[in-house]
């Protein structure tokens, strides 16, 4: 399918590369500690890099599938190993705001980046519009601020997992009971940080293993 942007477009590409998306007070939106200057000074670079380049495509009869090349060439000049979870997901974040503005459904790619193929496999877990269909909630073992799991789909045979999240208050790492046939999810006040197939790991291997990755994080 070819599509030209339109102006409108491509103002707001140009208003989002005229703004520099990673201050202290956008971190703390988040409720993170802002990373150090020179790291988001190179975020900031690297997606005005891809801004750019969506920029110049202005008066282009471009396919969609041009336009989400440009954005996963983008997506790769980040080097995932120098980034931490939250650094990574406010730079996913970024990628879903400009695919919005392009209309381009970008949700699988930003999976992939961030959790690997094995969680999108599990159940996709980026989408924030999808509507809510089921929430598993548990309370933060430290700070005791409430955890949700919001499911947005299911299927049958997936198989259960034991999810591991942090939470977004303190830090602390929790453990969601495992379920299955769950196909695509997102969190809330916590973030993904490690999965588990009940079928290899029990109940008590599992606490074992949360209890390493507690002392070890």
């Amino acid at each position: 399918m070819k599509l030209i942007m339109t102006d409108t477009q491509i103002s707001q590409l140009d208003s989002l590369k005229n703004t520099y998306k990673f201050t202290d007070k956008d971190w703390d939106k988040r409720g993170l500690i802002p990373s150090e200057k020179s790291l988001s000074d190179n975020m900031d670079r690297l997606l005005n890099d891809c801004l750019g380049e969506l920029i110049s495509t202005q008066n282009k009869n471009l396919s969609t599938k041009d336009y989400k090349k440009i954005l996963t060439r983008g997506l790769k000049r980040f080097r995932k190993l120098d980034y931490d979870t939250e650094e990574r997901e406010f730079i996913a974040d970024k990628f879903d705001e400009i695919a919005k503005i392009i209309r381009i459904d970008f949700n699988e790619d930003l999976n992939i980046w961030l959790y690997g193929r094995f969680m999108v496999k599990f159940g996709k877990i980026f989408n924030k519009e999808a509507k809510v269909i089921d929430t598993v909630s548990i309370n933060c073992s430290d700070c005791n601020e409430p955890l949700n799991k919001l499911i947005t789909e299911y299927e049958e045979n997936i198989p259960e997992y034991w999810t591991i999240v942090k939470c977004n208050k303190c830090g602390d790492l929790n453990l969601f009971p495992a379920r299955g046939k769950i196909k695509a999810l997102r969190f809330e006040n916590c973030r993904w940080f490690k999965s588990f197939d009940k079928s290899e790991v029990d109940s008590s291997q599992i606490e074992i293993k949360l209890k390493d990755m507690k002392m070890n994080q």
